[in-house]
C-alpha cells in the first residue's frame, strides 16, 4: 500500500523480497496513473535485479484519498514459457516452409505438358520424399506434445535390454557398413529390466541415426548395453566430429541442430530426435546424458532404473 506521498506504508514479505523497501520509478508511474485516473491500471512490467520479471497492478482506494494498492506478480516463468512458445512456432513454421515450397515448385513445373515422362516420375518421387518429411515433423511434434502432457502411454513388460540392442542394431549395422562405417555391438550379457521395448528401441534408433549423421566414412560406432547396480545402461559411442563445449547443453533442445558443416545434409532431420529420446527415457524414470569433445566423437549414455516404478510423464 502506497500513501499520497508515494511512501510504502504496508508491504508483505514477498513484496519486500521483490522490490525492497522503496518504490521503483516504473511503479511510481503506475501509481500516479491509477491515482489520477481513479481506476485500476495494470500491465506494467519490471526486471528484478537478481534476474526475472514482475508484473504490477495498481488500484486506487477511496479512503484514505490518494492511497493506492499495488499487486505484484512474478512472471519470470511465464516470460520464459512465452519465449519458448514463440521460438517453437517460429521453428515449426520454418521447418514446414521448406518441404511445402519444394512441393509447390515441383507441381508448377509439372504443369508443363511438354515435360518428359522420366522427369515427371523423378519429380513425383521428390514430392513423395518431401511429403514424408512433413509427416515426420507432424508425428514428432505430436509425440513431443504427448510427452509434455504425460499422455504418452508406456506398455511396460519384463524385457532384456541387451537382446533388444542386438536385434535393433543389426540392420543399422548393415546400413552403416554401406556408408563406410563400422558399427560394433557389445551386449552379450542379459540386462533384465521392466520397460517399454518399442519406446526404448526408438531411443536406440534415434541415437544410432544421430551417430551416423555425425560420423564420417571410416569411423566407428559402438553400442553397449549392461547392468550397473540397479540401473540398465545403454551407450552409443561414435568417433565423429564431436560437439563443441558451448553446444553440449543444447543438444537435447527441440530444433537444435549442429552446424550444417558438421551434419551430413542428406540425413539432417528437424532437430527433434534427441528431445524425443530424452522424453522417453525420463518417462521410464531415467535420464540421458552426453559427453563429447570436438574431434573426439561423442558418448550418449541412457540410464534407466531396472526395477523402479515406470510413469508416463516426461
Amino acid at each position: 500500500m502506497v500513501d499520497p506521498a508515494d511512501e510504502v506504508i504496508v508491504a508483505n514479505d514477498a513484496a519486500v523480497r521483490m522490490i525492497g523497501a522503496g518504490l521503483p520509478p516504473v511503479l511510481s508511474g503506475l501509481v500516479a496513473q491509477a491515482r489520477e485516473e481513479q481506476r485500476l491500471v495494470e500491465g506494467a512490467e519490471m526486471d528484478i535485479p537478481e534476474g526475472g520479471a514482475l508484473a504490477a497492478t495498481a488500484v486506487p482506494l477511496s479512503e484514505p484519498p490518494g492511497t493506492v494498492v499495488l499487486t505484484l506478480r512474478d512472471v519470470t516463468e511465464q516470460r520464459a514459457l512465452d519465449r519458448t512458445r514463440r521460438e517453437l512456432v517460429a521453428n515449426v513454421s520454418h521447418e514446414l516452409k521448406t518441404p511445402v515450397a519444394a512441393i509447390r515448385g515441383f507441381l508448377e513445373l509439372m504443369e508443363d505438358d511438354s515435360m518428359p515422362p522420366e522427369a515427371r516420375r523423378e519429380f513425383v518421387g521428390l514430392m513423395s520424399a518431401e511429403a514424408a518429411r512433413l509427416q515426420r515433423l507432424v508425428d514428432e511434434q505430436l509425440q513431443l506434445a504427448r510427452l509434455d502432457s504425460g499422455g504418452l502411454p508406456l506398455e511396460v513388460e519384463d524385457m532384456d535390454l541387451a537382446s533388444l540392442v542386438r536385434t535393433a542394431a543389426r540392420p543399422r549395422a548393415v546400413l552403416a557398413g554401406r556408408e563406410g562405417l563400422d558399427m560394433r555391438v557389445h551386449a552379450d550379457e542379459p540386462v533384465p529390466m521392466a520397460g517399454d521395448p518399442a519406446r526404448l528401441e526408438q531411443v536406440l534408433l534415434i541415437l544410432l541415426d544421430n551417430a551416423t549423421r555425425h560420423t564420417p566414412a571410416g569411423g566407428t560406432i559402438t553400442v553397449d548395453a549392461r547392468v550397473q547396480g540397479g540401473d540398465a545402461l545403454m551407450t552409443v559411442t561414435d568417433t565423429g566430429e564431436g560437439i563443441p563445449p558451448e553446444a553440449i547443453g543444447s543438444v537435447f533442445d527441440r530444433f537444435y541442430r549442429a552446424d550444417a558443416a558438421r551434419a551430413r545434409d542428406d540425413r539432417r532431420g528437424a532437430g527433434l530426435g534427441l528431445a524425443i529420446a530424452r522424453g522417453i527415457v525420463r518417462a521410464h524414470g531415467g535420464d540421458i546424458e552426453v559427453r563429447s569433445e570436438p574431434g573426439q566423437g561423442a558418448v550418449f549414455t541412457v540410464r534407466v532404473p531396472r526395477d523402479a516404478a515406470v510413469g508416463s510423464t516426461a
